[in-house]
């Protein structure tokens, strides 16, 4: 059965015309017609469904290096940089991605996707609240070499402060063999349960556009 949310149906002896809120009319001959069920239309869609591309991340390799830790930690090979050709797409209950940036080393080309509670990240002016989402197939260790035996991780979402046509995702679980790496480990930046990653300077954060 096919429901048009918000469109209008008209009626011949032949032909049932249904106005799509797009402009567009389907015609369905009244023969092959049984029923004519008036759903309710479904609520808004979570944040984060739509198809995105990256348009910048709050720090490249040497502002996080030099800027924010200054130079007290230098391993940041493997930061994920800017490349305009990343691309993600993500539904209700999945995330498909075509990256050539770092985030290839973490993300999957696909992966299952469930909403999970919301989470409180800590920082200034009493924090950022996050739309959450669980993915079951990811590398937590950031790496183009090792892969990470565990593969569920969680990711944050969050409409933009400054534009909420724009959408910043925060990577906020994930356990570094790259950047960061074995500093984070060795200052105990990591949180024993999930999301592991909530420190400020250890989290990744970027800012999605739509395509």
């Amino acid at each position: 059965m096919a429901v048009f949310a918000a469109a209008v149906c008209t009626t011949s002896a032949q032909t049932l015309k249904v106005h799509k809120t797009d402009g567009t009319v389907l015609e369905i001959p009244t023969a092959d017609v049984e029923y004519i069920d008036f759903a309710t239309p479904s609520a808004d869609a979570p944040i984060y469904v739509g198809e995105w591309k990256v348009k910048e991340f709050e720090y490249t390799p040497d502002q996080i290096a030099n800027g924010y830790w200054g130079g007290m930690i230098t391993s940041f090979e493997g930061w994920p940089t800017y490349n305009e050709a990343d691309a993600i797409t993500i539904t209700e209950d999945k995330i498909t991605t075509s990256l050539q940036s770092e985030l290839k080393n973490y993300f999957r080309p696909e992966s299952n996707l469930k909403a999970i509670e919301d989470f409180k990240l800590p920082g200034m002016f009493g924090g950022t609240m996050l739309t959450m989402v669980e993915l079951d197939n990811v590398n937590r260790y950031f790496s183009p070499t090792e892969e990470s035996e565990d593969k569920v991780a969680q990711v944050g979402f969050a409409v933009n402060p400054d534009d909420d046509e724009l959408l910043d995702m925060y990577i906020i679980d994930h356990h570094s063999h790259t950047f960061g790496y074995p500093d984070f480990d060795e200052w105990a930046m990591y949180s024993d349960s999930k999301p592991t990653a909530t420190m400020s300077g250890v989290y990744v954060k970027l800012t999605l556009q739509r395509k």
